[in-house]
């Protein structure tokens, strides 16, 4: 039988990969545009439902995992963590319904200007914590992508919140770097709690 820490490991893992797919399959913006044009260019893709989607159950799925791995010297950042990625997966919902009721543009822009520091620099502070325990360990490369990437995207709801110039959506990218690490941590937190087996 699992334990929540190993569940909590896997489930690591699966976030990283959902965050990850929703970032390549979100729509890219047209940043010579105002930023409403580039929104309704974004809006009437055909990827927009699914890449929120798949983001929204990408957060929901960190949040409980990083409660189940918050334990040891891990504690508090992974309470942290997990409320400030559970914030983002509700924040992800007028998010995707913004392509159909307009009137969400504003509340998804004002939540998202928190949102995103809240998951980036959590899960950056996070990754270089768990790096030191060895409890979260995603490598030097895994941790260093968790920092450049969390304080990319903690830096992208604000400065489209305060500018409203689309050119800043590039930093939304750094969601990549954070999804990376929580695949391969979570990947190797699993491993190293998996039991050995028992030979008869």
């Amino acid at each position: 039988m699992n334990s929540p820490s190993s569940t909590g490991a896997i489930g690591l893992a699966v976030a990283g990969l959902l965050i990850g797919l929703g970032g390549v399959l979100h729509p890219r913006v047209d940043t010579s545009l105002e930023f409403e044009q580039g929104l309704a260019g974004m809006f009437e893709s055909s990827g927009w439902s699914l890449s929120h989607l798949l983001t929204i159950a990408g957060f929901l799925t960190l949040s409980l995992s990083l409660a189940a791995l918050a334990n040891g010297s891990l504690r508090v950042l992974g309470r942290i963590a997990a409320a400030g990625t559970a914030f983002a997966a509700l924040e992800s919902v007028p998010h995707l319904l913004a392509a159909s009721d307009a009137s969400l543009v504003d509340l998804h822009t004002t939540l998202q200007a928190f949102s995103t520091p809240m998951v980036g620099l959590s899960l950056a502070a996070l990754a270089v914590a768990g790096a030191r325990s060895g409890e979260l360990d995603a490598g030097r490369i895994g941790t260093a992508l968790a920092v450049v990437g969390g304080l990319a995207f903690a830096l992208a709801g604000p400065a489209i919140a305060l500018t409203h110039d689309s050119g800043f959506s590039p930093l939304f990218a750094g969601s990549a770097g954070l999804a990376v690490w929580a695949v391969v941590a979570g990947t190797r937190r699993a491993r190293t709690l998996t039991p050995a087996p028992v030979h008869a």
